[in-house]
């Protein structure tokens, strides 16, 4: 049993006596989020200033047996940066430090740096960063790519926003992946696959159970001539399917969702009160697209996409520009689930992989438990981003007033019967929270057990997020 006071001593001989926390109203505030992720305070935050820091910080850390959790901005609302083993937080939310290269189109980053500071210093060269669904503009772009959190752009550009990393390993060496490793190339990424390539992809999943990202080279994109929102009106999910597909085949729009009418309502609008006046204009179930690009490519596109309507007898949204402005604005600037909570004061959500076609059944299974649990249907909010053919990342979402206790247990009993559900069902889970993480391992033994070798190389003293192997 390590001496608290000697190891908070430790780190302070590491960043100095100011950027160690150790005050208990203070840490607080570092284990504050939405999710049914049980809290547990740390014994210290620890605010390194840069990547020798962090070396230091985990090699002290791994002497003494103390737990290490990653905190970057602490808003992806999911329990991923509370220390479910105590131990201390790794703040690194100082480390801002970016570096464009607008040549290639990227950004150098260190975990610090938000989306809000990336897009303005992107927008500098004529750039612009690809944001966040469900995060605010305020959550960390490191970790939110690192984490694999869906973005709005996902169904044209993919996952591959992360090209390159340098990470602090479990057991303090540095190691640098992607192209960047190699001294004989400048670019930071090359589609010819290599080891070097190979390697970045392991890391990604979690920030901090198998190694801690310092800084990461990052995709931009330009800044288009054009930008023009659409949306389509459906009144099932299931009419809205063959859309779904042919669209993702001709590719028009760069950004590509589906929302069902709370789910849009509450991205719009700012207060409960407004919430309920938005849903009434709103049909059941909405596809909403942004054609992006110069004037001559999103015209093309608008031509393709008025074909594709036709073909389907799909009802386009008239009267809607000032709406349809609010969705671009929330696109461009993301507000997340800060302003989404705001209809009863928290959030909860799951999100998992489904095929199309199996988007009617979550629809029934969740229905289904809203009525065992007494949660009205019409609260429940979907969201469906299509990433590959046939294939979408499906967010359901729950609203509830943190201040009902009997509401909350509750909602907490149901979200864990339909993850549970789900994942019998199918559904695959590729970022699960604490809470079902176990639920979703139990069914894939040969992965939980490779990752655990995998953690025992790069974190040999299982200081690292002890309790997990993945963001979970």
């Amino acid at each position: 049993m390590f001496e608290q006071s000697l190891v908070i001593n430790a780190f302070r001989e590491i960043t100095g006596a100011d950027r160690v926390i150790s005050d208990e109203v203070k840490l607080e505030s570092f284990i504050v989020d939405q999710s049914f992720t049980p809290k547990r305070k740390p014994i210290a935050v620890v605010r390194p200033m840069g990547v020798k820091d962090v070396q230091e910080i985990i090699n002290a850390a791994a002497r003494h047996n103390i737990p290490v959790t990653p905190y970057s901005s602490g808003k992806n609302n999911q329990g991923f940066a509370l220390p479910s083993a105590g131990g201390i937080i790794l703040d690194m939310s100082g480390m801002k430090k970016i570096t464009i290269d607008a040549d290639n189109r990227n950004a150098v980053i260190e975990p610090g740096v938000t989306f809000d500071e990336l897009q303005k210093e992107a927008s500098n060269y004529g750039l612009r960063v690809l944001t966040p669904m469900e995060l605010p503009g305020s959550a960390s772009v490191l970790a939110t790519y690192l984490e694999m959190n869906p973005l709005y752009a996902w169904p044209k550009y993919g996952i591959e926003t992360l090209l390159t990393m340098e990470l602090v390993l479990g057991n303090g060496k540095i190691m640098r992946t992607g192209n960047g490793a190699s001294p004989f190339v400048k670019k930071p990424y090359d589609p010819h696959c290599n080891p070097y390539v190979i390697l970045n992809k392991i890391w990604f999943g979690g920030q901090g159970t198998l190694a801690v990202a310092t800084s990461a080279s990052v995709i931009l994109k330009d800044i288009p001539e054009s930008n023009v929102p659409v949306c389509l009106q459906f009144d099932s999910v299931a009419d809205a399917q063959a859309m779904i597909r042919d669209n993702q085949i001709q590719r028009n729009g760069e950004d590509f969702f589906i929302m069902n009418n709370t789910e849009l309502a509450l991205l719009i609008a700012k207060d409960r009160e407004e919430v309920l006046a938005v849903k009434t204009k709103l049909a059941p179930w909405n596809l909403v697209l942004v054609v992006r690009g110069r004037m001559n490519e999103v015209e093309y596109q608008l031509k393709d996409l008025e074909d594709l309507i036709e073909k389907h007898g799909c009802i386009k949204m008239q009267g809607g520009d000032g709406l349809l402005k609010q969705v671009l604005d929330e696109i461009e600037s993301p507000a997340g689930w800060e302003k989404f909570s705001k209809y009863k004061g928290a959030r909860n959500t799951l999100q998992f992989m489904i095929t199309v076609k199996g988007l009617d059944m979550v629809q029934k299974i969740a229905e289904d438990l809203c009525t065992k649990y007494s949660y009205p249907v019409d609260e429940l909010g979907y969201t469906t981003l299509p990433v590959d053919i046939g294939r979408v990342v499906c967010t359901v979402s729950f609203s509830r007033n943190p201040e009902e206790s009997e509401e909350t247990e509750r909602i907490k009993s149901l979200y864990h019967d339909l993850a549970d559900e789900l994942i019998t069902q199918g559904a695959f889970f590729s970022r699960p929270p604490a809470t079902i993480a176990k639920s979703v391992f139990e069914r894939m033994p040969a992965y939980y057990n490779t990752l655990n070798e995998m953690k025992d190389i790069f974190d040999p003293a299982r200081i690292m997020n002890p309790d997990k192997v993945f963001v979970i």
